[in-house]
C-alpha cells in the first residue's frame, strides 16, 4: 500500500543516528545512502521483462491443502461408512462443516483484500522493479499465531526524490533488510513489498545450451 500522499515520515539514521524527513536519497547529516541498494539483487524470475506470469506463492497452495486435507478424510470415511451400512451422519456433518469452515475463510481472505491482491497480481505482471529498504518495523497487533507488523520501505523510482510507502503483514522482515520492490510503470503512486506479495512470478524455464564438440 502506498502513502506518498500523505507527509513523508520523519526517520532515523542509521548510520548517524540523527534523525530528518524521508525525502532525499541521502542523510543531510552525514550524506549515507537511505536506500541500500548494493546489498541488493533482484529476484532470478523478476530479471524477466514484462509482461510476467503471475503464480500464488508456494506456502499458499500447501496451507490450503492441510486446511482442506480432513475434510477430505472425513468424507471418506463418511462414503465409507453409508456405502457399508454404517451410521455414519455425524462424521458426514462434521465433515461438510469443516469444508463450508475453510471455503468460508478462504472467501474472506481473498475477497476482503480483493483490491491489494489485484493490486500486487498487476505489479508483478507489468510492474517495474526496483531496490527498497526496510526502514521501521513495527507491531499493530499482536495474535497466538503471531504478531501483525507494519513496515516503513524507502524505495528509488528514478526521481530526485525517494517514495516510500508502508505494508502490513505476520510475515517478519529485519530494518535495514534489502527487499525488491515493484511499481508502477505510470508512477510509483502505486507500489507492494514482493516478498510479502501472496503472489510470485513464474520462475523462467532453464534453456539448454548446446555443447559445441572438441573432437577433431
Amino acid at each position: 500500500m502506498d502513502d506518498t500522499a500523505r507527509r513523508s515520515p520523519s526517520i532515523q539514521c542509521p548510520t548517524c543516528g540523527k534523525s530528518f524527513t524521508l525525502s532525499k536519497k541521502r542523510c543531510p547529516f552525514c550524506n549515507s545512502p537511505v536506500v541500500k541498494s548494493a546489498e541488493w539483487k533482484p529476484e532470478p524470475e523478476l530479471v524477466l521483462p514484462p509482461p510476467r506470469q503471475v503464480v500464488w506463492r508456494t506456502i499458499n497452495i500447501v496451507v490450503i491443502v492441510i486446511l482442506l486435507l480432513p475434510s477430505v478424510l472425513l468424507g471418506l470415511l463418511a462414503l465409507g461408512g453409508l456405502l457399508g451400512g454404517d451410521a455414519s451422519l455425524p462424521i458426514l456433518l462434521v465433515s461438510g462443516i469443516w469444508l463450508l469452515f475453510i471455503l468460508g475463510a478462504f472467501y474472506f481472505a481473498n475477497f476482503s483484500h480483493k483490491a491489494q491482491l489485484r493490486l500486487a497480481r498487476s505489479l508483478i505482471t507489468t510492474g517495474s522493479v526496483t531496490c527498497g529498504t526496510v526502514l521501521t518495523k513495527s507491531v499493530v497487533e499482536h495474535g497466538a499465531e503471531g504478531d501483525l507488523y507494519e513496515y516503513l520501505v524507502a524505495f528509488d523510482a528514478g526521481e530526485d526524490d525517494l517514495r516510500w510507502l508502508t505494508e502490513r503483514s505476520s510475515d517478519e522482515i529485519p530494518p535495514g533488510e534489502a527487499v525488491t520492490v515493484l511499481y508502477s510503470p505510470e508512477g510509483p503512486t502505486r507500489a507492494i513489498i514482493y516478498k510479502l506479495s501472496d503472489y510470485r512470478a513464474a520462475k523462467p524455464k532453464s534453456k539448454t545450451v548446446p555443447v559445441r564438440s572438441t573432437g577433431g
